[in-house]
């Protein structure tokens, strides 16, 4: 038995020593694929970086949302479009230089007050899941004519109605939209695409 020490001894040592250099190896790969993988982690975000400080810049501010739908004189500064029942055919303008109109208030102690079921029922239609989302749908995200919320038909139509359609647009109107959802209430959100609506149809 003494004689089969050495060679078991010598067996042993090179199993243990094959276990090391296999081990070695998958710590090297890991260690490699880590690095690999933190590389393009790194470039990614600097990349994401570049695109957002792209897409934000010179990104309007939606401070300008309640001067343009609620001016201090309480007149319509934009015209009024009355289309067909298609939605395509325009059949009259109401210019506001020729026929100085105002808003139709929301509160209910004056006479002419927009009823609230109405406004409920405008939302219901243009956005059905108004009162739960983040103000923007990622729906729609590949066609830039596509403003499947509320908010995001308010930025389309009076923030960012000079920019073209594109996807670089898609993104910052979802962004804007956000920006709204989180800074005004809903209920005036609401009221405001209501307003909007109501001077366009």
């Amino acid at each position: 038995m003494q004689k089969y020490l050495p060679i078991l001894r010598s067996r042993r040592e090179r199993r243990l020593a094959k276990q090391r250099t296999s081990s070695n190896r998958a710590r090297g790969a890991l260690l490699s694929v880590g690095m690999v993988f933190s590389i393009v982690l790194a470039a990614l975000i600097l990349l994401g970086a570049f695109a957002y400080a792209d897409v934000t810049r010179d990104l309007p501010s939606v401070e300008i949302l309640p001067r343009l739908l609620n001016p201090p004189n309480g007149l319509l500064l934009e015209p009024t479009h009355v289309y067909d029942r298609t939605g395509l055919q325009l059949l009259f303008t109401f210019s506001p230089t020729d026929t100085p109109r105002r808003y139709i208030p929301i509160n209910e102690q004056n006479p002419q007050h927009i009823p609230a079921n109405l406004i409920e029922s405008v939302v219901a239609v243009a956005d059905p899941r108004f009162w739960s989302h983040s103000g923007y749908s990622i729906q729609g995200f590949n066609d830039p004519e596509s403003h499947p919320t509320i908010a995001q038909k308010l930025v389309s139509e009076l923030i960012l109605y000079n920019e073209e359609p594109s996807t670089r647009r898609a993104v910052r109107e979802r962004i804007l939209a956000a920006q709204i959802t989180a800074q005004f209430d809903r209920t005036q959100i609401s009221f405001r695409q209501f307003q909007y609506l109501h001077k366009h149809h």
